[in-house]
């Protein structure tokens, strides 16, 4: 059962596990993975980076050890060390590997991860940030590897296999040979001369890497998509730093190739499956390949400062006055999550596997809100006008109060009354749906892509509203949501200086609450009523009444 989450679940481990819900019920069982190796992905954990509201493609998907895929259904990337002394090759995905991570400076979504293998130790950071071209602006990943020996070898490998991996059929090896190209395009591009370069048809470049060597090839082709290889780096040729010797990488994102958007099922009960191909011929967004001797180029320190600005623009307004910094470190950084799941204005659950859900989604909006992301909250807004129904592939009945209450929400932090006045339309449409279906006879009809209902719906867009309906029937919950929705829909019409649209849903909400004290009111925590009565729907005062005896003790 996908019961609406609290804001930290919600965003914190939203979509890890999410990418095979919607396949549980398939005709075939999957086959057996295989087992997994020392150098391949743990498949533990998982986040997202890359930038708010841009094509899920774009985005890239970060292993807790520090491997990663630059952009989704493309290939992993790996950073490796071999050890002439002990003649060893060390990996952070290795069983017994110490690995710990943080987030860069302010919680922002720039991660590191700092691993221990026996004596090797290494540290990957990562950014992803977008950067203008010739070509146009195309995303980058850099990666900063350091590495604590004074010699030996450090492999950055490129595999099929990868947090978010794909078929690799064409892998060759750059004329200068410092960068790998998948397609003839650049995939992994070394700022530090590599000492030597190499790629197989095969998955098998972990082979070679533990032996200390390296392949002569310098093209390889798999029809199965099996091609590997790797960029080899001398250790003892590597600036010294003060976290040991480094080297920069970059990995252009979906270079040359077609980011697309997601094509939902709409058939699929419980989780929609996406339909989408990616790298389609023709279709989606073409991302630009400006060539290698832009990627040659870029420089790390000014890329780290213009990611910096960027996220400290979108999230450093927000402070939490607090003496320990974690707690506002905290907030940025579930703000910056649910920011990256952003998808051409979808706040959707996660990036990639799971789709808008508007219980989920409000929730989201409200985490902009409260950070002074008011730009993406109004984009997710205008988002759900226009998706009133979202989630399941039927319609479910907390949605229409759950978009006026995060409404209401939004002009209370902004009081923008521009934004009010384009969006008060919208706001009588579903102040008027919900009356429409709790107060005439059924059946209901609605529409996930219009605010219109009942007979100014045309036939063949009509689908079945059934009261109380979510995550099976849970009306306890969806007529909560109703009512603090209408509540909400008063205050802005009292705004907008409408006293007879204030007047009439203030006492719709009134009359719908007496009736839910009367039906929910013996146990208002009872099922769904813990997830909404206290908050956000606020249905009772705190100090006193039902509410406070009922919840009073909770968390105690």
């Amino acid at each position: 059962m996908k019961a609406p989450m609290a804001l930290a679940a919600s965003l914190a481990v939203a979509g890890l596990a999410a990418c095979c819900a919607g396949r549980a019920c398939a005709a075939e069982p999957a086959p057996a993975a295989p087992a997994r190796g020392p150098l391949d992905p743990a498949g533990r954990i998982h986040i997202p980076i890359g930038l708010p509201d841009a094509l899920d493609a774009l985005k890239t998907f970060v292993e807790a050890e520090g491997n990663f895929s630059p952009g989704f259904a493309t290939y992993g990337i790996y950073f490796w060390v071999y050890d002439h002394e002990s003649r060893k090759l060390f990996a952070p995905t290795m069983d017994g590997a110490e690995c710990s991570r943080s987030l860069g400076p302010g919680g922002y979504p720039v991660p590191e991860i700092a691993w221990r293998v026996g004596r090797v130790e290494g540290r990957t950071a990562l950014l992803h940030h977008r950067c203008a071209s010739p070509a146009g602006e195309a995303h980058v990943v850099v990666a900063r590897v350091s590495v604590n020996l004074s010699s030996g070898r450090l492999y950055a490998a490129l595999r099929p296999l990868g947090p978010a991996g794909g078929p690799v059929r064409q892998l060759a090896v750059s004329r200068e040979g410092d960068a790998l190209l998948v397609d003839g395009r650049p995939a992994l591009v070394a700022l530090t001369k590599p000492a030597a370069a190499g790629v197989l048809a095969t998955d098998t470049i972990g082979s070679a890497a533990a032996e200390g060597g390296m392949p002569a090839g310098r093209e390889a082709k798999s029809d199965a998509g099996d091609c590997s290889g790797a960029l080899c780096l001398d250790i003892a040729a590597l600036e010294e730093t003060p976290a040991g010797r480094a080297a920069v990488f970059v990995c252009p994102v979906l270079a040359g190739r077609r980011a697309v958007a997601h094509q939902w099922d709409g058939k699929s009960a419980w989780a929609q499956l996406d339909l989408a191909k990616p790298n389609p011929p023709d279709g989606g967004v073409l991302q630009p390949d400006p060539g290698l001797d832009f990627y040659r180029r870029l420089n790390l320190q000014q890329l780290a400062e213009e990611a910096q600005a960027y996220w400290t623009a979108l999230l450093g307004q927000v402070q939490v006055a607090v003496p320990d910094k974690r707690w506002g470190e905290a907030l940025r950084a579930i703000a910056g999550h649910a920011a990256i799941a952003m998808n051409e204005g979808a706040p959707d659950v996660a990036v990639v596997n799971y789709n808008v859900f508007n219980r989920d989604g409000v929730y989201t909006v409200n985490i902009f809100q409260k950070c002074g992301q008011f730009e993406l909250a109004a984009r997710a807004i205008d988002y759900f006008l226009a998706h009133p129904f979202n989630g399941r592939v039927y319609p479910e009945a907390d949605n229409p109060g759950q978009i006026l209450w995060v409404m209401g929400e939004h002009w209370l932090f902004t009081r923008d009354k521009e934004w009010l006045r384009r969006a008060y339309p919208g706001v009588q449409k579903i102040a008027a749906m919900i009356k429409y279906y709790r107060t005439t006879p059924g059946p209901h009809w609605v529409s996930p892509t219009s605010l219109k209902f009942g007979d100014a719906l045309p036939k063949e867009e009509r689908q079945k509203l059934e009261p109380g309906r979510c995550d099976g029937s849970h009306p306890e919950y969806t007529e909560a949501f109703d009512i603090a929705g209408l509540w909400r829909a008063a205050a802005l019409a009292q705004a907008m200086r409408n006293e007879n649209d204030a007047a009439d849903w203030s006492a719709l909400a009134d009359s719908l609450l007496a009736a839910y004290d009367a039906r929910f009111g013996a146990d208002l925590a009872k099922g769904y009523g813990s997830y909404c009565v206290l908050w956000p729907c606020r249905l009772y005062p705190l100090s006193e009444g039902p509410a406070q005896a009922r919840f009073r003790k909770t968390g105690a």
